[in-house]
């Protein structure tokens, strides 16, 4: 996707990260062909679904604009020239030796780890959390986690149309905040409302951030080696999906509810914005 947008890059990630909303609700589909054709042949069909979407897909993402071509973006020449540049967009290609010894590099990989620590941790812990501090049924806290993709849809059309226009590390900064302030407020405000304000806080910021991960990457390092860049990234991201649930579950073992695990990875996301604030395009020498 990276190497067929640069203007409307955020735009197109959104759709993207989209599907990954949208896979939420396959969960339904899946357990009612589970109940009405048996596991076998529903896996059989998915299988078979998802394996000719992936080959029709590579066959078209696969290659560049200029081996087909299309212009980047679907724009003219004159539209393109009138759409300004994001920050760092330069038309440079660094290699993921180079994007390594930049600052930016950093910053945005432990930006992004520091935001999963409450994605993942809210994911994995949530239904508990509902039932077990808050006495909801498990019935009811699933709702709960069903609507939060929902909100998250909403987010990433408002990151896709806002990430083109605006600079994508006051956006990943301001979503840090929500993810932040959604997590404290559920624990430390114990009101109903205050579920509903994590769905919206959370929901959103998960969306209008998602597609600023890869595009401002993107902007940034260019796309010639860009799956090496998001690789070695990955290994420091990664260790914030995994942490935050493991403390999160943790100190709830140790303390008997979620409150101060919750606490630590809500101060931990709200500080992470600091990353954002560095996060710098990188010099004309890197």
């Amino acid at each position: 996707t990276v190497a067929w947008f640069e203007k409307r890059r955020a735009r197109a990630l959104s759709m993207q990260t989209m599907g990954f909303a949208l896979g939420g609700f396959a969960a339904p589909i899946m357990v009612w062909g589970f109940q009405t054709v048996g596991w076998r042949a529903t896996v059989l069909v998915v299988g078979g679904v998802l394996s000719s979407a992936a080959w029709w897909a590579a066959g078209i993402t696969g290659r560049r604009p200029e081996d087909t071509g299309e212009p980047m973006d679907g724009l003219t020449a004159a539209e393109a020239d009138a759409t300004p540049d994001a920050e760092g967009s330069n038309g440079r290609h660094l290699t993921a030796q180079q994007a390594l010894r930049t600052r930016g590099f950093w910053m945005i990989s432990f930006g992004h780890a520091f935001a999963l620590l409450v994605v993942v941790s809210s994911m994995a812990h949530l239904a508990l959390y509902l039932t077990e501090d808050r006495g909801y049924s498990a019935g009811s806290a699933a709702i709960v986690a069903g609507i939060v993709p929902l909100v998250q849809i909403l987010g990433t059309v408002a990151g896709g149309y806002l990430g083109d226009r605006v600079n994508k590390r006051l956006i990943s900064g301001v979503a840090m905040q929500m993810h932040g302030a959604a997590l404290l407020g559920l624990v430390w405000i114990d009101a109903g409302f205050s579920v509903v304000i994590f769905i919206v806080l959370h929901g959103l910021a998960w969306g209008v951030r998602g597609p600023q991960m890869q595009a401002i990457r993107a902007d940034y390092f260019g796309s010639t080696s860009f799956a090496s860049i998001m690789g070695w990234s990955n290994i420091i991201v990664t260790m914030g999906a995994i942490a935050g649930p493991l403390i999160a579950g943790s100190l709830a073992d140790a303390t008997g509810d979620y409150r101060l695990g919750f606490t630590i990875l809500g101060v931990a996301a709200a500080c992470g914005t600091i990353f954002w604030i560095f996060a710098t395009p990188p010099s004309e020498s890197a």
